[in-house]
């Protein structure tokens, strides 16, 4: 994501990653994964002149990254597994102040 011509490919790339079927508690640690690269790397500090169409497409991102943990942890209380469940609850709360960005 820091070659400017490519990051919204990769943006869309990494969408597709997060979304597609998994087991939930798989899933959650996916998108930890992902989201702890993007945070590493700085691609979720904005500056103020970062170009609206990788800004939708980073909306995008983060988005489904939080409704796939919000997913996963529906899956798990409805399983009964409690701990797996406060864990994705805790992620998705850890992700709230990039996605209200």
């Amino acid at each position: 994501m820091s070659v400017e011509v490519l990051r919204e490919s990769a943006c869309d790339c990494m969408h597709e990653i997060i979304i597609k079927g998994m087991e939930p508690v798989a899933k959650q640690e996916l998108v930890e994964s992902l989201l702890s690269v993007l945070e590493k790397s700085g691609v979720l500090q904005l500056q103020e002149d970062e170009d609206a169409d990788f800004l939708a497409k980073l909306a995008k991102l983060m988005g489904a990254a939080g409704t796939q943990l919000l997913n996963s942890y529906n899956k798990l209380t409805k399983s009964g597994d409690t701990e797996a469940a406060a864990k994705c609850l805790c992620a998705a709360e850890e992700k709230l102040p990039y996605l209200f960005k």
